[in-house]
């Protein structure tokens, strides 16, 4: 996913803390599509899903104060994304039975889930933690790779890596 810039980075991070229209325009750009298919993926709703990513934008405009990153950005959207999409399906709910590789509740209607993505959160959360048990140096070249979505090449010159 390519980098958000408003003019640079830290100028778009303290535009969504003071809550600028264009910075969220630029964030909901970015992310909202990838959102409506995660959410989707999760409860097989298009309508569903885009009031649940809705939701979580308008979560974020209310949290902005506390954002410490855009990749605390990313990683809020989807985690707010992940659990209104499972409080959805919990409030409605749905009981599935497995039935060869479609998921069909009790009513016979169809609902297509992807274990995968449901199973992420917890992937997520092993990840982090191992992240976080790496010696310093390594976390911060994995942070800096994969959080902050920098180079190899921005991140030798940052860390003085030659």
């Amino acid at each position: 996913m390519k980098k958000l810039d408003l003019c640079s980075n830290l100028d778009l991070l303290d535009a969504i803390r003071v809550g600028e229209a264009k910075a969220f325009s630029q964030v909901h750009r970015e992310y909202y599509r990838p959102l409506i298919g995660y959410a989707y993926n999760m409860i097989a709703s298009q309508e569903n899903a885009e009031d649940i990513v809705a939701e979580a934008f308008y979560r974020l405009f209310m949290a902005r104060a506390e954002i410490q990153s855009l990749a605390h950005v990313r990683r809020f959207l989807f985690m707010i994304t992940r659990n209104l999409a499972v409080d959805w399906v919990r409030a409605r709910g749905v009981r599935k039975r497995l039935i060869g590789a479609d998921q069909v509740d009790l009513s016979g209607e169809a609902v297509e889930v992807d274990e995968y993505a449901l199973a992420i959160p917890g992937l997520l959360q092993r990840i982090h933690h191992e992240v976080e048990n790496l010696p310093k140096k390594s976390r911060q070249v994995f942070k800096l790779y994969f959080y902050e979505e920098m180079t190899t090449a921005e991140i030798s010159v940052l860390l003085k890596i030659h």
